[in-house]
């Protein structure tokens, strides 16, 4: 998979994770490398002293993480029993994965394994079918020039998502990726934000509730409750305001509300395509 930054939010970090779900027996652990134009800044939030030609990284329990070492063009990173990342100074990070890493190495390019069919299993262990929300479920908010009201309205969407994402079942058969993809590209039903007029104020959700798609029909619905902000009318936000008319938008609110409710609302229970 790769992968190219949403515009707007190329400065926000990215994650690449030691993932050790098959191999408990080693601690799982986060690197996050920050940088600007003129070269590395932070690893883990610690800065490199700028004297300094090696400098060890250590967990909390004190223990040796990674050791940074300055070389010619930049910064490596050693991850220890691991990884590799090479940190140029042209504002490039280069992963160089070891045979013996696959599978257990997993980020913004994939897991590390060779097979392409499961490049865009991620965080949660949910396939993710959309573009933008495996990119966004590898993004952190912070980082100079971060678009963060973006990053933040998005990162709700990998959680609403995580909820209920599809996952390959059984890693080592083909079939089984194939029925999640078709399982997913078939799907009858698409999240929404319903939005409601309370006296005075108008109401969006922040949770989601799921609605049926054009060319499919509900099968019953459920009543359910979710989290809303409400504004005053004449202070609606932008992306609200189209939810007045459709009763629901389709991303949750950008910004927070000066009031906060609970909105009880009917949503579809199953959706099946409708036959022509």
């Amino acid at each position: 998979y790769e992968f190219k930054p949403v515009a707007g939010t190329a400065q926000c970090w990215a994650i690449a994770v030691r993932d050790n779900f098959e191999n408990q027996r080693i601690p799982s652990y986060t690197v996050r490398i920050r940088q600007n134009p003129e070269g590395l800044q932070e690893i883990n939030g610690k800065e490199m002293p700028p004297d300094k030609i090696m400098e060890n990284v250590t967990c909390d329990q004190g223990f040796t993480l990674m050791t940074v070492y300055k070389i010619k063009d930049g910064y490596k990173v050693l991850l220890v029993y691991t990884l590799t990342a090479v940190v140029k100074s042209s504002a490039i990070t280069i992963f160089p994965v070891d045979g013996n890493m696959r599978h257990a190495v997993r980020g913004l390019c994939g897991n590390f394994n060779i097979k392409r069919d499961d490049d865009k299993i991620g965080p949660k262990g949910c396939l993710y079918t959309d573009d933008q929300l495996f990119e966004y479920s590898w993004t952190s908010s912070e980082g100079d020039g971060c678009d963060q009201k973006k990053e933040e309205q998005m990162q709700t969407q990998v959680k609403n998502y995580q909820k209920n994402c599809p996952k390959r079942r059984n890693t080592s058969s083909k079939l089984d990726f194939t029925n999640i993809y078709q399982l997913t590209d078939d799907d009858c039903t698409e999240n929404i934000y319903p939005v409601q007029k309370k006296g005075p104020t108008w109401c969006a959700a922040y949770e989601p509730t799921l609605k049926c798609k054009s060319g499919c029909v509900q099968v019953g619905f459920k009543l359910t409750k979710v989290n809303a902000g409400c504004w005053p009318s004449d202070k609606v936000p932008d992306d609200v305001i189209p939810g007045e008319k459709k009763g629901y938008i389709t991303n949750p609110p950008a910004e927070k509300a000066p009031v906060n409710v609970i909105l009880a609302v009917k949503e579809a229970k199953s959706c099946v395509k409708q036959k022509h």
